[in-house]
């Protein structure tokens, strides 16, 4: 059992020695991830908390947008598409966890990055909300 523990402390040590190396010493993480969940209210329309209508991103605290829905919900699919997008991909799609937007590649600034959310619930009409996201120092 002492073996596997050591073996275990040295596995992750290594890891986190090449990651250190390869990243350039940058220690972001996915905890820098702020959630936007799709919340389902008792009458089963799909809708985000107020707060979640725009989200401010963090450049130097390496902040990204992970997506999600409650599991206990009848969803089929998310969708998260962006027109301009401040990530390195314009569609995010997750049907059984969450979806993570990866770190902005664009510059800090006042511009909004709107973008569609649809939720596609099992057996009901897609429903869609147009939130956005601003990428701050």
């Amino acid at each position: 059992m002492r073996r596997f523990s050591a073996l275990l402390v040295i596995l992750s040590l290594t890891v986190t020695l090449v990651s250190a190396l390869l990243l350039g010493g940058c220690t972001c993480t996915v905890n820098n991830a702020k959630e936007v969940n799709v919340l389902v209210d008792s009458t089963y329309k799909y809708h985000l908390a107020a707060n979640q209508d725009t989200v401010h991103l963090s450049k130097a605290a390496h902040e990204m947008i992970v997506w999600t829905f409650d599991q206990d919900t009848t969803v089929d699919s998310v969708v998260a598409l962006f027109g301009t997008s401040p990530f390195a991909q314009t569609r995010f799609e997750f049907s059984d966890s969450a979806a993570f937007s990866g770190l902005p590649t664009v510059m800090a600034g006042a511009t909004v990055y709107n973008y569609t959310l649809t939720v596609y619930p099992h057996g009901q009409s897609p429903v869609t909300v147009d939130p956005g996201v601003i990428i701050d120092e």
